[in-house]
């Protein structure tokens, strides 16, 4: 799962998606490949999805 700002999510390639949801200040996102994302977006925070937070999205 990543955590986004505005700016990062639109530049974002929507194919690395898989589910994701707006919060207040940030976007977040499901992928399939965390460590893929890691690399292609060394500036977006990715972390481990829980599965409440894989329920959620």
């Amino acid at each position: 799962m990543a955590s986004l700002s505005a700016v990062q999510f639109d530049a974002l390639d929507k194919s690395d998606i898989i589910s994701y949801r707006k919060m207040d200040y940030e976007w977040q996102i499901l992928v399939s490949d965390r460590e893929r994302m890691q690399k292609k977006y060394p500036k977006a925070l990715v972390v481990p999805a829980t599965i409440d937070e894989i329920m959620l999205l």
